[in-house]
């Protein structure tokens, strides 16, 4: 038998080639096997059955087989030839061989993202018989980086920026050698040919540069000695530069958080192992398992209780409940892990802009107020990518993993669709937290995270990364899509490209992000999110829609109330508070003197604004109401990075379900907890008014009333920590009964989707779960692309237009 087998998946920088030979070659196949673009061409030649047994191991692959970890087979075509046919194609080899690779068009590519350094190249970097021992970049076919290095199709050599590190000839003969884990490894490479290390710092306002010789550990040992002395130090990883500190030096974290301008938001760690995590956070199997993953994410973990000289410096992330755990993911992380311990490890930038990768740019902040040193390498850095940042959160009695921020490991893997798009297309996501994608048939690809567009240097990078990974994957667009609203960089952008890109509101696309996960057609969102521009003009972020793929119809809402300060009212949470309480007095819920934050100096400037329309807009914002509650309550008055409001609200709330567990005692869940709170008489609870806009009714839960329960209770010197978690009651419970509501007229509507990037806030949708299970629908949330604006751009490449 001859035949030539077409294999889809992930099969590109995972060792699939080597292993498809010395599989060929222990059955007695004869033939060759080669990467063409994002696939792999395999022609056989020989016994009908072994051929079919070769076959279906190799289609057994999914990701998770320890005999070649990585390798994911999607499908396998087979298409049988003559004799003549299959010599000419194979050049009729005595045995199983691996051919250069092919030019040819294939149309879905699934290229290899970045893994994280494999237990055997751990155990011979910390080997000192073997000949890569602390060699700064060990790899194998099975680990190592890929995308980043990626500069165009097929993954070999001089595709990727390692072309300018030829081979010495050691490594030529393991790259060929059979059984070596090395064998055809593209990122292949030993202390005498490869990359080399090298250290810079600032002295008498000079940059010094030292570098490393052949068989020289000195610098990392100068980089951890620094870092013992709490220095800051920028280290090129892979994916980009992360700036580095010990944990345990205060002065340290308030230099960098001043330098970055990062007032408080918390700090990750990086552990040099599983267990010194375990020291620090309370895991889950789900979280331990994720912390060791190839994919090497921040995993954000519940912190434990410590002794107070075995805590972290204040601030690290001391306001946080929780704590960003990772792991090394390359060998530079591993050694400086022997020779430092645990460091935080933040993405080594500016607020706003995108991780920077050129080493360039980098050696400008090496000054007084900025980082110490530089540990860079002279390996390039071709697609820059942040870590990625996941949490695990309990859904339908079982643990989920929910992505926060899908970076390194997880780009450019596709998102895969039920049906395939008619066209291919391009989505353009939005301004925060920018994402675009690009889909083809089945498959959906999106791009890494390029922070807030706002910044020239995200924006550029963004325009680079369109033109790349378009490159790449071999697709031109033929349809373009973004956002709505007509401020965006985003959509000022896609109509450079495109003279009429459909625009979809923003949080159609994040219900229809869920939708598409699950190839869902008629369900009922609910989008609690921060802000989005409406249909209506006004900035949406509290919303009920029933949707489909090409329409969706508003049925409920948070009331609107009109915000003054335009983005001052974002980030300054008492703003908030005091336009929900001017709402409230509006209506007669409040007095003039219940108003709350009406004393601040800045309020009367606020109101005299408020009066006159200027700088004010109508919002019915889910994130705007957490900020004025947050504020209210007495936790924090202003947000110094985005959330941290809610945040702080979250963690109020937790700790009172804590003290309510500990009462109840051992038996009580938390899911018994969560029904019990619903169900209590008395509690914080939204009133819901239907209103008619034509033929259809929109139901409005009144928060003008509901914010004036809340400062009447807390004046009347209720627990904030008690209020904060009615707060989360009062929203679940709300969104249940305009649910029940909208189902009593809906009998197509075949689930509920949570969407938006409130649904960051576990225990929001841990409430809403459980309230929602009396709809008797099933609830669904994102769990492979963010539920924040991160994962639009899937939304909106999933939404057909009307006539399609």
């Amino acid at each position: 038998m001859m035949c030539k087998l077409v294999v889809y998946g992930l099969v590109q920088g995972v060792g699939f080639r080597p292993y498809v030979a010395e599989l060929g070659q222990k059955l007695n196949i004869r033939g060759t096997v080669k990467n063409v673009g994002g696939i792999v061409h395999i022609l056989a030649c020989g016994n009908r059955k072994v051929i079919e047994d070769f076959s279906y191991r190799l289609s057994s692959f999914d990701g998770k087989n320890q005999e070649l970890p990585g390798a994911r087979v999607e499908r396998i075509e087979t298409l049988f030839l003559t004799q003549e046919e299959y010599r000419l194609l194979s050049g009729d080899p005595e045995r199983f061989v691996i051919r250069e690779s092919g030019r040819e068009a294939d149309r879905i590519r699934i290229l290899p993202a970045d893994v994280a350094t494999c237990p055997r190249c751990q155990r011979e970097l910390e080997d000192p018989a073997n000949r890569r021992y602390h060699h700064p970049f060990i790899s194998c076919v099975s680990c190592g980086p890929r995308y980043s290095i990626m500069e165009r199709v097929p993954y070999d050599r001089e595709s990727l920026t390692m072309k300018i590190f030829p081979f010495c000839p050691d490594c030529e003969r393991e790259y060929g050698e059979l059984h070596n884990i090395r064998r055809h490894a593209q990122t292949i490479a030993c202390r005498k040919c490869g990359p080399k290390l090298f250290l810079c710092r600032l002295e008498k306002g000079q940059i010094l540069r030292e570098e490393s010789e052949e068989a020289d550990d000195r610098l990392l040992i100068k980089a951890g000695e620094a870092l013992k002395q709490g220095k800051i130090l920028a280290v090129k990883n892979v994916g980009g530069y992360h700036f580095a500190f010990d944990p345990y030096n205060e002065k340290a974290a308030q230099k960098l958080r001043s330098f970055k301008k990062r007032e408080r938001k918390p700090f990750a760690i990086m552990f040099p192992d599983i267990d010194w995590v375990e020291q620090y956070c309370i895991l889950s199997p789900l979280e331990r398992e994720l912390l060791e993953s190839s994919k090497r994410p921040i995993v954000l973990t519940k912190k434990r209780t410590l002794p107070k000289g075995k805590s972290f410096a204040q601030g690290v992330c001391d306001q946080s409940a929780y704590i960003g755990a990772m792991l090394p993911c390359d060998p530079v992380q591993i050694l400086l892990m022997q020779q430092a311990g645990p460091l935080v490890m933040t993405s080594g930038n500016l607020g706003g802009e995108p991780i920077v990768t050129e080493d360039s740019h980098i050696l400008d902040y090496l000054r007084e107020d900025g980082i110490d040193l530089v540990l860079g390498n002279d390996r390039p850095i071709y697609n820059g990518l942040d870590d990625s940042v996941v949490q695990v959160v309990e859904m339908s009695g079982r643990e989920q993993v929910q992505i926060i921020r899908r970076a390194r490991g997880y780009v450019p893997e596709p998102v895969f669709l039920k049906e395939a798009l008619p066209r291919d297309t391009f989505a353009a996501g939005g301004d925060l937290k920018a994402v675009f994608a690009l889909g083809r048939e089945k498959a959906v690809y999106l791009s890494g995270h390029y922070g807030d567009l706002e910044d020239y240097r995200a924006a550029q990078k963004r325009r680079e990364g369109i033109d790349h990974m378009e490159e790449l994957l071999g697709i031109t667009p033929e349809e373009y899509r973004c956002d709505l609203h007509p401020g965006y960089v985003s959509v000022q952008e896609t109509g450079k490209r495109c003279s009429d890109p459909i625009a979809v509101q923003h949080h159609y696309a994040h219900i229809a992000a869920v939708m598409a996960e699950y190839g869902l057609n008629n369900v009922l969102g609910i989008a609690f999110d921060g802000t989005g521009y409406g249909t209506d003009g006004a900035i949406w972020g509290g919303e009920f829609l029933v949707c489909d793929r090409k329409n969706f119809d508003r049925v409920g809402q948070l009331s609107y109330i009109p915000l003054t300060g335009g983005d001052a009212a974002a980030r300054n949470a008492w703003q908030a508070a005091l336009c929900y309480g001017l709402a409230a007095a509006d209506a007669g819920y409040l007095t003039k003197e219940e108003i709350p934050f009406a004393l601040e100096p800045q309020a009367q400037l606020v109101m005299a604004a408020r009066a006159n329309g200027l700088q004010t807009v109508y919002t019915s914002s889910a994130g705007r109401l957490f900020d004025g509650a947050c504020a209210i309550l007495g936790l924090e008055r202003e947000n110094s990075f985005e959330g941290e409001c809610p945040q702080l609200l979250q963690k109020a709330a937790e700790e009172e379900v804590q003290r309510l567990l500990e009462r109840e005692g051992a038996p009580c869940s938390r899911k018994a907890l969560y029904k019990k709170l619903l169900e209590k008489e008395g509690r914080l609870s939204f009133t819901i008014t239907p209103l008619q806009d034509g033929e259809k009714t929109i139901y409005r839960a009144d928060v003008p009333r509901f914010m004036a329960d809340l400062v009447l209770r807390r004046n009347a010197g209720e627990d904030p920590l008690t209020l904060a978690l009615e707060f989360h009651a009062a929203l679940a419970d709300m969104a249940r009964r305009i649910a029940d509501m909208v189902l009593s007229k809906r009998s197509e509507i075949e689930g509920i989707c949570l969407g938006g990037g409130t649904m960051n806030n576990r225990l929001l949708t841990g409430l809403l779960e459980e309230s929602l299970k009396k709809t008797g629908l099933p609830v669904y949330i994102n769990r492979l692309v963010p539920s924040g604006d991160g994962g639009i751009a899937l939304g909106q490449m999933y939404v057909l237009p009307l006539g399609q």
